[in-house]
């Protein structure tokens, strides 16, 4: 067989990539339905249950977000346009490396719970301390992570308890209480994900006047946090028992000023 007919039978490569097309995928409506970025493909259909990440920086235009990554699931396709839920989130890990420090405890826990709406989620959290932190004290530490996530998921719908996991307000909230057990450099919801199907997440719009209320758990005091205590309200009663005599020196001062008579009129009297 020639040459030519070998060419001749040969079949023509098409190119995948020119027939595909791209379209925008769109946050939820927690996330005010904000553009995340576009997507190739070839047919509307392979589009679903497929992962999106983005930067939180992105969204919010706050530096302080670099180091926090979204993930999203598409939902639905219309035209050229995807909608999308929340997968979950991640922090990135030379954020996380440049918390780990010598002579420092990095304590990790993981734990699933379920919002007031029954939504089921898995939440990581790390905190990072100062000092190296006994085992008795990183357990009393873990034991109020769970607590509060625990109660901040009864109170809380989806929405509300994923604003408070991505922006920080739970972390703060962990990081107030566990500081009185021992010195806290940071606290940081490490990662989260979404383990109910997206079909079944409920689309909400965070309602502007909802405020975050932090919880406050029982916790389990420990001898160093007991005598920390007492040592601060010893010397702000002994402050305060200064401050008072103090206050009372300067009165009777001022009373014996005023009852002390002038050398004046002590003068007259004699020369009378």
């Amino acid at each position: 067989m020639s040459t030519k007919a070998k060419h001749a039978g040969a079949k023509k490569q098409v190119d995948s990539w020119k027939q595909k097309e791209w379209y925008d995928v769109y946050a939820p409506k927690m996330f005010e339905e904000s553009y995340i970025g576009a997507i190739p493909s070839a047919t509307p259909d392979t589009l679903k249950n497929r992962i999106i990440e983005t930067i939180l920086y992105y969204l919010t235009d706050n530096m302080a977000d670099i180091s926090t990554k979204l993930k999203f699931k598409i939902t639905g396709v219309s035209q050229n346009k995807c909608t999308s839920q929340f997968y979950g989130h991640d922090t990135t890990r030379d954020y996380v490396r440049s918390m780990v420090r010598r002579g420092s405890s990095r304590i990790d826990g993981i734990f699933n719970v379920t919002t007031s709406d029954g939504i089921k989620l898995r939440i990581s959290v790390s905190i990072f301390t100062n000092g190296r932190a006994k085992a008795s004290q990183q357990t009393t530490m873990r034991k109020i992570v769970r607590d509060v996530l625990n109660e901040h998921a009864k109170a809380e719908n989806f929405a509300k308890f994923v604003h408070g996991v991505v922006f920080g307000r739970i972390a703060q909230n962990i990081f107030n209480i566990t500081k009185e057990i021992y010195i806290i450099r940071e606290c940081r919801v490490r990662k989260s994900k979404v383990l109910t199907l997206a079909e079944e997440l409920p689309d909400d719009k965070l309602a502007e006047i909802d405020e975050f209320k932090p919880v406050a758990p029982e916790v389990k005091k420990h001898r160093k946090s007991v005598l920390k205590k007492l040592v601060k309200e010893t010397k702000e009663a002994v402050e305060k028992e200064t401050a008072a005599e103090t206050g009372k020196d300067a009165d009777k001062k001022e009373e014996n000023s005023e009852e002390k008579p002038d050398e004046d009129t002590i003068k007259e009297k004699k020369d009378e």
